[in-house]
């Protein structure tokens, strides 16, 4: 599986979203939609901002938003499945399906105290369990692993400006750290100390 873990605030958002757009064929859904509606695509940074609170991580777990990039090129198919729900006053939502799909968690601040991680993934081959079923199949591989490689280059390589240990901070989220927040990934909590951040630029 190809991951990539790193710090990113709106501003940071709209720049890979830009990147995204002008370098791939990703399209932006959200994972699953809200109770009773369709799920949603979102053509633009715009709509993004418009849907979500980019930036902000309300229970500080790194799943504030939780989207999927789908290349049609690469996975001709989409999948939406419609889910019937249980519970009182809503009865459906749907979910975007496919192993082709790279999933985009994005994490933002908490509380004004600090910063999670977004969560960039994606299977990079087929397991056995996909062989066995024929999705595989479905899926160009290489296109989709050089589509993604330019996405994490972008953010590893040329637009973050520090990191810490192995993640790295981009513009936005690092001018947050120099305002007092500090780097949250998982249950190890970074603390606010500069020797800790190399500078890459």
């Amino acid at each position: 599986m190809a991951s990539l873990s790193y710090y990113g605030l709106k501003e940071d958002i709209r720049e890979v979203v830009r990147f995204i757009q002008s370098e791939t064929d990703f399209q932006i859904y959200e994972s699953y939609s809200e109770f009773d509606t369709e799920i949603r695509r979102f053509p633009t940074f715009e709509d993004l901002e418009t849907g979500f609170k980019l930036g902000h991580d309300k229970h500080g777990r790194g799943i504030a938003v939780n989207l999927v990039l789908w290349s049609p090129s690469a996975m001709p198919h989409l999948e939406i499945q419609r889910i019937n729900l249980r519970i009182p006053n809503h009865t459906f939502r749907y979910r975007a399906l496919g192993i082709g799909l790279i999933h985009w968690h994005l994490g933002g601040v908490h509380d004004e105290d600090f910063i999670s991680a977004t969560d960039y993934r994606h299977w990079s081959k087929p397991l056995q369990r996909h062989l066995a079923t024929g999705e595989a199949e479905t899926v160009d591989w290489p296109l989709l692993n050089r589509f993604s490689g330019r996405v994490q280059r972008f953010i590893q390589k040329k637009y973050a400006v520090a990191k810490i240990q192995r993640y790295p901070i981009l513009p936005d989220a690092f001018t947050g750290f120099q305002r007092g927040l500090r780097f949250d990934c998982s249950m190890l909590r970074f603390t606010d100390d500069i020797s800790e951040i190399k500078l890459l630029k």
